[in-house]
């Protein structure tokens, strides 16, 4: 009867360890992720950004003719 409860709290003993080793590694991963990304990354995402935001939109070319003349060509 001894041995079977030894048993058990030696499993609930390995069960908590394992769960404080998971918690720790899981706690890495995040702090390892969740860092600013390199620099490089975030200045061109940002000049490509710039020079989408800057590029007029395809519809804005096609009715710029309409807006200079005052009526469309036909």
């Amino acid at each position: 009867m001894l041995d079977g409860l030894a048993f058990a709290r030696l499993i609930e003993s390995r069960s908590r360890q394992d769960h404080e080793r998971w918690r720790r590694d899981q706690d890495a991963y995040y702090q390892e992720f969740a860092a600013d990304p390199p620099a490089l990354i975030v200045a061109i995402v940002r000049a490509l950004s710039f020079l989408a935001s800057h590029r007029p939109a395809r519809h804005a070319q096609e009715a710029a003719p309409c807006r200079a003349g005052g009526s469309p060509a036909q």
